[in-house]
């Protein structure tokens, strides 16, 4: 079963977030992580580092764990 909710639905309201990532000069990679298993992770890509792409895994209150994936390019 697959079940999809929007940020305005009362199930979905843990859906809409923001994260302030730092970034990890070892790992050459933007970094969130915290003590409950959330964590964010992004690395730019692409010939001049044009592109970012990331993935994250998040606790949402009544809808368990949270998983997904980001990318964007600059324009």
């Amino acid at each position: 079963d697959v079940a999809f909710f929007s940020p305005n639905t009362p199930q979905g309201r843990g859906l809409n977030f923001s994260e302030n990532m730092q970034w990890d000069s070892q790992k050459h990679r933007f970094v969130k992580e915290d003590t409950q298993g959330n964590h964010i992770h992004a690395h730019f890509y692409g010939p001049n580092g044009e592109e970012i792409g990331g993935q994250f895994d998040r606790d949402v209150t009544d809808l368990g764990r949270y998983r997904g994936a980001f990318g964007a390019k600059k324009q």
